[in-house]
């Protein structure tokens, strides 16, 4: 899978981008082994302002559940693809209440 997914940008199509990127966020919702790989890959997607504002709000939640060693890569990806300053404010605002929530269960 990894390898796959790993060139899928290169032979997609444009119109194929947001289903190619809506498939991938389904396969991460059931393999966070997948994460770095998938964000990678739907970096490189040419997506919607729509499709990406809903990309955006399913990997925050995704914070509370990805592997530790994938909150780097889950992170780049929120803020690269931040558009202006109130969207960059609300996704620190809820990155933010989603850390501060894994650290306390994690650590109660």
């Amino acid at each position: 899978q990894r390898c796959i997914i790993e060139i899928l940008t290169g032979i997609v199509r444009d119109n194929q981008h947001s289903q190619v990127a809506t498939k991938l966020l389904s396969l991460l919702e059931h393999n966070i082994t997948l994460t770095r790989v998938i964000l990678t890959c739907v970096s490189q997607l040419k997506l919607s302002s729509e499709l990406r504002a809903h990309t955006q709000e399913q990997l925050v939640q995704a914070l509370q559940t990805v592997h530790l060693c994938d909150v780097e890569v889950l992170i780049w990806y929120l803020l690269r693809g931040a558009l202006d300053t109130e969207q960059m404010e609300w996704l620190l605002q809820q990155m933010r209440l989603k850390i501060k929530f894994f650290s306390a269960h994690t650590y109660s």
